[in-house]
């Protein structure tokens, strides 16, 4: 019955034939009202509920503590309210719980611990609050959480830890607090850990980052300090790794600069570090042997304390898109090798000491040689840019 048009509620005479129904997709109606608690009262056999795209209202009901066979629960883009019912932990055939965006509230119940069967959990873009539960651990057959853009407070729990196939742990945009566990090291199944946009304080753990699959490292507006980490897995799949104040939140306190392990991350494609307290020079003369420069695609190191020259080892970037350094205290002239970046697309070099920059820099806006340079700022007066779209000072957004 999906993408038939049916503007209407949900007729609670449906209660009628609930105990033989076993499947139900409502998506993509007009259908408005609440779900009625009839549906579900002594709808055992029913298997699979969708009603994903609707305009549904009211809140989740009790009675769904009676589909004892219920495998996927599917209430994704309405407007339901109210918490997540304590009888949602009576489905222990419940693989699927889908109810993101909706207007939700209240915490994730304890009672969720007990639906042993549940692999994914995907409640983002609500208004829950209270604390992850520790209860989360004891669900082995876990793949994904997905609870960021909420209100969550209180830690990351480590019982996590005890979850042997979790791959997607997502809590970013909320109001967690504490320091990360380093029981996250032990799930080696992990492949994304989004935490960002929250109160995180301490350090990195050197467990999280060595972890073989994680593909992303992203430690924007936290409140972290100390050196960013520099032990990772030999052959880690690190794409992207980021840090950086770039909201309001954002008081992450990193010292040092960045580590020469980084260059080394094989599959690194992002490498982002903006509004930080980090200092020195953070590209090597001489990049180590086996270095990533060949497969990086973003280069952001804008709005630090990054200084010296700009080394020639920039030239082995050949494959940058987007090089962006403005808003540091690098000086000298910019060398000429930046002249190989032939894909660049993004270059963006103002608010720094530079005193010239190379006339190859130009040859990168000429399309009719393949250049494909289209924004290209720098300090014009100071280095005499002939070619430059944007002088100075820019208003940058951030995302």
């Amino acid at each position: 019955l999906s993408q038939n048009g049916l503007a209407s509620t949900i007729p609670s005479q449906l209660g009628r034939i609930s105990q033989s129904l076993e499947w139900l997709n409502l998506e993509e109606n007009g259908l408005t009202g609440s779900l009625p608690p009839e549906l579900f009262a002594g709808a055992i056999r029913l298997q699979t509920l969708s009603v994903w795209g609707n305009g549904l209202t009211g809140r989740l009901p009790t009675s769904l503590g009676d589909c004892e066979s219920l495998q996927r629960l599917k209430v994704v883009s309405n407007q339901i309210s109210g918490p997540i019912p304590t009888e949602i932990g009576q489905l222990s055939n419940l693989e699927f719980l889908e109810i993101w965006t909706n207007k939700i509230t209240g915490s994730i119940p304890t009672e969720l611990g007990n639906c042993q069967s549940l692999k994914k959990y995907s409640a983002e873009y609500n208004d829950m609050t209270g604390s992850l539960p520790t209860e989360l651990g004891r669900l082995t057959n876990l793949t994904a959480v997905f609870a960021y853009w909420n209100m969550h407070s209180g830690q990351i729990p480590s019982e996590l830890g005890n979850l042997p196939t979790l791959e997607v742990f997502n809590v970013a945009i909320n109001n967690l607090s504490g320091t990360l566990p380093t029981e996250i090291g032990r799930i080696s199944s992990l492949r994304r850990f989004r935490f960002f946009n929250n109160k995180i304080s301490g350090t990195v753990p050197s467990e999280i980052t060595s972890l073989p699959l994680v593909e992303d490292i992203w430690l924007q507006n936290l409140q972290l300090k100390g050196p960013l980490p520099s032990v990772f897995h030999p052959q880690s799949s690190i794409r992207s790794l980021k840090a950086g104040n770039t909201l309001n939140g954002g008081n992450s306190a990193f010292t040092g600069t960045v580590p020469n392990e980084v260059w080394l991350l094989p599959n690194l494609e992002v490498l982002e570090f903006i509004n930080t307290t980090l200092t020195g020079a953070p590209i090597p003369d001489v990049l180590p042997e086996g270095n990533n420069a060949g497969v990086m695609r973003i280069l952001t190191l804008a709005e630090n304390g990054f200084s010296g020259t700009l080394p020639s080892s920039i030239g082995a970037f050949v494959g940058l898109a987007n090089l962006l350094l403005q808003d540091n205290a690098f000086v000298g002239d910019v060398p000429s090798e930046i002249g190989n970046l032939r894909s660049l697309q993004e270059l963006h070099i103002q608010e720094n000491g530079f005193d010239s920059v190379p006339p190859g820099i130009c040859n990168l806006r000429n399309v009719s040689d393949g250049g494909v340079l289209e924004g290209y700022i720098s300090d014009c007066e100071e280095v005499g840019c002939t070619c430059c779209t944007g002088c100075g000072p820019q208003t940058e957004v951030w995302e």
